[in-house]
């Protein structure tokens, strides 16, 4: 069995896969969109006989961590032809796209997952979850018209309308995608089909926008995003306009939208979902950008543990020099004492899904009390969302 990156012969072999593994059939324009979109260099193959056994794609992007910008790699696309399942050919193929990860200066791999104790295997470990609201047109707010600013609907080059909105929501969130042209059009536009609408307010500020669709009397939102407590209400004004043609709205809106209190009609159904997991590639990396909040003269020493990706082994000592954060390392097992964790907790911690006295508490951490307080107040508090998929 060879493990490489595909070939583009080898192109349609990977579609086949992919069609049977997620039990899909592409039409021949589809099939051929797929091929222009897919690049070889992102795609690793086991290969047996000349005949692709298994594969996977990586998503390069950038994602924002605790208000910075990190270098992500995805993972997607993982499929195995069922007389090659559990022969060990998907490990081998996260071992070389994670080394791949690592090498285009990555500091973290997100993935949707199959199975989340799969992966914990290889390190990741879950960091969002995704929430939906269901409730009926009686219990949306009264439509009100708008006494200030406007909305437009957007039909041409909504990615180029909308991008300046999202940015500005997006850093707030760690975890949210960058996106770029090619994102809004392939992996947003394309799958969320429907009608956008935008808030402009009075001084001309576009300051929120939706995207959503309606079909059979129920209205699905797939994006509800906003700037500001009036973007916010004119928008949810906006969807109440749909009272007479809808008796159902489902939702799905960051986890920390206020709205559901705010409605005057709170007794809504709320689904909360395990959603899309993290994993950090290059702890070392990832640590010289994330912004640790160290008093002066603090020392913070994590004893991190990683048997997949063993680069990320050993012990970290992060210090408060004349307001800067002085990291060392020192590389696989240490005697230095400190906060002892492996690298999925970390992935939890650092992206804030949980916090580390959560995790000190429940022996995921273990070291002392005042080592677990100076982690908890040094990591950032921003909640960790996402709102695409791959």
């Amino acid at each position: 069995m060879e493990i490489r990156k595909m070939k583009a012969a080898e192109l349609d072999q990977n579609i086949t896969l992919g069609e049977f593994a997620f039990q899909f059939e592409l039409s021949s324009e589809q099939r051929e969109d797929r091929r222009k979109m897919i690049k070889p260099e992102n795609i690793w193959v086991a290969v047996e006989n000349k005949e692709i056994a298994s594969k996977l794609t990586i998503i390069p992007s950038d994602i924002y961590i605790a208000g910075q910008i990190m270098k992500m790699g995805g993972i997607s696309g993982v499929a195995t032809w069922p007389e090659k399942r559990r022969s060990g050919l998907v490990r081998e193929l996260l071992r070389s796209a994670l080394e791949d990860i690592k090498e285009r200066g990555c500091d973290v791999s997100l993935l949707y997952p199959f199975s989340f104790s799969f992966y914990r295997k290889f390190g990741w470990e879950l960091f969002a979850d995704a929430k939906t609201w269901t409730l009926s047109s009686h219990q949306l707010p009264e439509p009100l018209p708008l006494e200030k600013g406007s909305i437009f609907r957007v039909k041409q080059k909504a990615g180029a309308v909308l991008q300046p909105i999202y940015k500005k929501w997006a850093v707030s969130y760690t975890g949210a995608v960058i996106r770029d042209k090619q994102w809004w059009d392939y992996m947003v536009l394309k799958r969320k089909t429907g009608e956008i609408a935008v808030f402009k307010n009075k001084q001309g500020e576009d300051r929120g926008y939706i995207i959503y669709k309606v079909k059979e009397q129920k209205m699905d939102v797939k994006e509800f995003i906003w700037l500001d407590e009036e973007a916010r209400t004119a928008l949810w004004s906006f969807l109440a306009q749909h009272d007479s043609m809808i008796t159902e709205v489902e939702m799905k809106p960051a986890v920390d939208d206020p709205s559901r209190f705010l409605l005057p009609d709170s007794r809504i159904t709320e689904k909360r979902e395990s959603y899309f997991m993290a994993r950090i590639v290059n702890m070392t990396s990832f640590l010289e950008k994330y912004p640790l909040n160290l008093k002066e003269g603090e020392e913070l020493n994590l004893k991190i543990e990683d048997d997949f990706c063993e680069w990320n082994q050993g012990f970290y000592s992060l210090e408060n020099v004349d307001g800067s954060i002085h990291i060392r390392f020192f590389p696989g097992r240490s005697e230095h004492e400190g906060l002892e964790l492996n690298i999925q907790t970390a992935a939890a911690v650092f992206m804030g899904y949980i916090s580390a006295r959560q995790a000190w508490e429940s022996g995921r951490i273990k070291g002392t009390k005042e080592q677990a307080d100076l982690l908890n107040s040094g990591v950032s508090p921003m909640e960790p969302f996402i709102y695409d998929f791959f």
